[in-house]
């Protein structure tokens, strides 16, 4: 498998092939064209995972600083296969996070994906709620 990185105009050259991808991981304080807009104006990375010229996975991440304190979040992960790349993507990261200067990696993800975040070194920090009225 072999992992890259896309950031700026190219996005439109690969969007067909992971915005299923990208939008199955959106909730709903992020849009697929949310995400596009950020790639395309260099705001977001969207990371490819690839086998035989087949995307297997897709990543978006953005590095983010906020009171002396520097880290990559990770917005959106989706594709196939997670145990078979979830490791290979933790040293990508990880690397990446040490050339951006940052000192950690930080996601909102589902229940499941918390899971295996667990099996890599992760720990929850906190718990987000959310209340709906029904509609």
């Amino acid at each position: 498998m072999n992992m890259s990185y896309i950031i700026g105009p190219d996005i439109a050259l690969v969007w067909p092939r992971v915005k299923d991808m990208i939008e199955r991981a959106c909730d709903i304080t992020l849009t697929p064209g949310d995400v596009y807009e950020s790639i395309a104006n260099r705001t977001t990375c969207l990371w490819l995972l690839t086998e035989d010229e087949q995307t297997i996975a897709a990543m978006t991440t953005q590095t983010k600083e906020h009171d002396g304190h520097r880290w990559v979040e990770v917005m959106t992960i989706g594709g196939e296969r997670f145990a078979e790349w979830s490791g290979d993507l933790q040293g990508a990261l990880e690397r990446y996070c040490k050339q951006e200067g940052a000192d950690s990696i930080r996601t909102v993800c589902r229940g499941g994906m918390a899971k295996w975040l667990k099996t890599l070194g992760w720990k929850q920090k906190q718990i987000i709620m959310e209340w709906t009225d029904g509609r």
